[in-house]
């Protein structure tokens, strides 16, 4: 198979290699990813859109959600379905006799097709594909959704990380901070800037609330890094007192910043 070769080479192995991988018959294997892009372009017929894209992999994931990860590199994938899909229809066109110029060909549309695959931004396409990403912008603070890109993402890249090393899988360590985060907003509190601080989920994912979603989820930190791995969390740091800011916690598990919160205006770019 096409792919097998192209996942041979150190970048694109190192990509998919560490990957859920699916039985695709008694002796082969294939990244789940590339599975499912590939059953997506049959299903299209080798002409991928992201309305379709979008359709396929969400009713995919109804019975198994992918992972932050998978979503990630389905660009990726589906150049390599694309290419695969290719190649499986290359010979029965030859077979048949001399192709017709490239404009006639059955596989003009195809091509253009892949070739868009390079020249289309796919942040707007795939956050909406996270699974946990619509849990956490049921935020009580309402503070997630207002985010700008690369906060947000750092979010999420926050919960596969959480979710690497627990019991609990990237929707259910999601799910669990939202429930916290519900739990305090329902918890009258003295101290308005505390009670905004803790029904944020960013509380449960960056800050003091992060002892308690790690039992919740059944988190177990790598041997090296157990007598550290919260200790930095419970650090704050200055606040601003500004009344345009709202409280937004940093990426840095180390740390509790305020940012300002602006409109998206930085693009989410998965390379191909």
């Amino acid at each position: 198979m096409l792919e097998s070769a192209l996942i041979a080479g150190d970048n694109t192995a190192e990509t998919f290699a560490s990957l859920p991988h699916v039985r695709v018959d008694k002796e082969s294997e294939l990244p789940r990813a590339i599975n499912l892009t590939e059953g997506y372009l049959v299903a299209a017929r080798g002409i991928w859109s992201d309305e379709s894209l979008t359709v396929y992999v969400q009713r995919a994931q109804q019975r198994d959600a992918l992972l932050l990860e998978e979503i990630t590199v389905l660009p990726q994938a589906l150049k390599l379905a694309q290419l695969e899909y290719i190649l499986d229809r290359a010979e029965e066109a030859f077979a048949a006799g001399p192709l017709p110029p490239i404009e006639q060909s059955p596989f003009s549309a195809i091509l253009h097709s892949m070739r868009r695959l390079n020249q289309f931004e796919w942040r707007n396409v795939l956050e909406p594909l996270i699974a946990f990403d619509s849990i956490l912008r049921q935020d009580p603070a309402s503070v997630f959704a207002r985010m700008e890109d690369e906060t947000r993402h750092n979010y999420h890249m926050r919960v596969a990380e959480l979710a690497h090393y627990a019991d609990a899988s990237e929707v259910e360590t999601a799910q669990i901070a939202l429930n916290l985060a519900r739990e305090a907003a329902a918890t009258s509190d003295p101290d308005p800037r505390l009670a905004l601080r803790t029904r944020h989920i960013g509380y449960y994912l960056f800050a003091e609330g992060l002892p308690t979603l790690s039992q919740r989820i059944g988190y177990h930190p790598r041997p090296s890094n157990r007598s550290a791995a919260f200790s930095a969390a419970t650090t704050k740091t200055s606040t601003s007192s500004a009344s345009s800011r709202s409280p937004v916690f940093s990426s840095s598990p180390s740390s509790l910043r305020w940012f300002p919160i602006t409109p998206s205006g930085r693009s989410w770019e998965h390379s191909c």
